[in-house]
């Protein structure tokens, strides 16, 4: 658990906020120096463009202009799109908003929350383990894939010259590797033109989804966020409404920001803020009663931290057993081919053996 769960006086952000893409990082680290130094980061940014290069240059160049032209950091972000996570957008909006930059740049660009991500035996980080049984399953799947080409069709000739059968688990074995092999290349043309068609004609980014070609970057679920940025609100001691009001109008997901913007009018009749957070499901029952009984707002900002690190907990756990279990189940199945194919070797030399002998 962060330090910030374990102190109720702190209102710095919890380490679920924090970045894993480098160039976001040094783009936030250099706004930090520059609002630390009361300057305009423009020049910084574009000197950080030419060290990156490429579109993410483009990008910062871009926000360097607007900067340059006297833009806020907020809106200058807001209008370059894909400079940041949209996470890092609405931390930044709100900080912003209720004055704490300083603290969320800090945890934009904190180290918390990513140490157990990069290391291979944390229960955290499922993928090396995963990396690890797909490596050696394609391995042997080569290995059999040219037994099979190559090998066995070999036998086939040798049985058919000296007259023999092979071994019915044998022949089940190169029929089903025969049909298997038609499968296979048919479902890899298949992967194959639904790998372009998203690439070509479904080009928009799907930030609030997980993306299994981008696993080096953290994926921290929109849900998990939310607690995070409602607990700037609250730590700052603003009015949970008008929190809840910035992120309706620049929340990233069309279904979220209405479910904001219903409890913001809700809120506006008079109704509790916890409640109306629970009856679009945001919160649940319980956490909503915990948060509308809490003492103080700094309590309220150590419940939602809590709450996003316990939720962001679960679904690591979650994601470590289904690759667990994937990961078994991948090897029940090599282990079950393995065997197939040994035993119908093994078959086929002891027949050749015995016709021979």
């Amino acid at each position: 658990m962060s330090t910030a769960s374990t102190q109720p006086q702190n209102n710095t952000p919890d380490g679920l906020l924090a970045l894993s893409s480098i160039p976001q990082r040094a783009l936030v680290r250099t706004l930090l120096v520059a609002h630390q130094d009361r300057a305009n980061p423009a020049k910084w940014v574009h000197l950080l463009a030419a060290e990156f290069g490429g579109p993410v240059g483009m990008r910062m160049n871009h926000l360097a202009m607007l900067l340059k032209a006297g833009t806020p950091v907020a809106d200058a972000l807001e209008q370059t799109p894909g400079i940041l996570a949209p996470s890092g957008l609405m931390a930044i909006r709100l900080a912003s908003e209720t004055g704490t930059l300083s603290e969320t740049y800090e945890a934009l660009i904190s180290d918390q929350g990513l140490e157990s991500e990069s290391t291979d035996s944390s229960w955290r980080n499922p993928r090396s383990e995963f990396t690890r049984v797909l490596f050696g399953f394609i391995v042997a799947w080569f290995i059999l894939s040219f037994m099979m080409i190559f090998i066995m069709p070999t036998f086939e000739k040798m049985f058919e010259e000296f007259g023999l059968e092979l071994p019915p688990i044998t022949i089940a074995l190169i029929s089903v590797s025969r049909r298997g092999g038609e499968f296979f290349f048919f479902g890899i043309a298949i992967f194959a033109m639904m790998l372009l068609g998203r690439l070509f004609f479904f080009g928009e980014k799907r930030p609030q989804r997980f993306n299994p070609f981008r696993w080096h970057e953290r994926f921290v679920p929109p849900a998990v966020n939310l607690l995070s940025l409602l607990a700037i609100v609250v730590g700052s001691g603003r009015p949970i409404a008008s929190g809840l009001e910035t992120l309706s109008k620049c929340h990233h997901i069309p279904q979220t920001r209405r479910r904001l913007a219903a409890s913001c009018e809700r809120v506006e009749r008079g109704e509790d803020p916890w409640a109306t957070l629970a009856s679009e499901k945001i919160l649940t029952t319980r956490e909503s009663q915990a948060l509308s009984v809490a003492a103080s707002s700094d309590v309220q900002a150590w419940l939602l931290q809590w709450l996003a690190e316990s939720r962001f907990d679960r679904r690591s756990v979650r994601r470590h057993l289904l690759t667990q279990a994937i990961s078994l189940a991948s090897l029940f199945l090599l282990a079950a081919v393995v065997a197939w194919v040994c035993i119908a070797i093994f078959l086929v030399l002891t027949s050749l053996i015995g016709a021979l002998a």
